[in-house]
């Protein structure tokens, strides 16, 4: 009898410790909850643009200058779009960008602490959709944008504020969203 307590002792000694590692594994799954990117919301949405400067001599393609955050005011719906030669999802979005432009939709990029050639290499290669271009080489406007990681893309109305954020690359249905917000 005091063999078979003994043993049975030994047995949950064991075992206790997986229970509470299958116990702690479980809390910790339930507390990382698996947040889509593209639902995290901006404190920008509802306010103005943050006030941005981009020299407008240093560019990256002739005839697309930087821009202020005074060019978003001017009365039409815009885009701000967050991007580098780098970034796979960037090109991936690239041909929406066109859609868009192609559609009367004016785009301000924000390229992301890119090399120059690498970024002007990139807009001949694919196309140029942006009317204009701010370098952002050290990455200090994107902080203060808020950008998670890129690409992202503000939607901005004729009066500088911000209607609507989209983290990750656009797709059609968001071209399609953002051509609606325009009517």
């Amino acid at each position: 009898m005091y063999n078979k307590m003994l043993k049975s002792k030994f047995s949950l000694i064991y075992a206790l410790p997986v229970i509470l590692a299958v116990i702690i594994i479980a809390i910790l799954f339930n507390s990382l909850k698996i947040i889509d990117p593209s639902s995290v919301p901006s404190v920008y949405v509802g306010k103005d643009f943050p006030d941005i400067t981009f020299n407008r001599e240093e560019n990256l393609m002739p005839l697309t200058p930087g821009f202020s955050t005074n060019d978003l005011k001017k009365g039409r719906l815009s885009i701000v779009n967050i991007w580098a030669s780098w970034c796979t999802p960037c090109r991936a979005e690239h041909e929406v960008l066109m859609f868009l432009r192609n559609n009367g939709i004016v785009i301000f990029g924000i390229n992301y602490k890119d090399k120059l050639l690498n970024a002007s290499r990139f807009l001949s290669d694919l196309g140029n959709p942006y009317s204009y271009i701010g370098i952002d080489s050290d990455g200090i406007s994107a902080i203060n944008l808020g950008v998670y990681g890129i690409p992202e893309t503000f939607v901005v109305d004729g009066n500088g504020v911000v209607l609507k954020k989209y983290v990750g690359p656009l797709t059609i249905a968001n071209a399609k969203e953002i051509m609606e917000l325009r009517k």
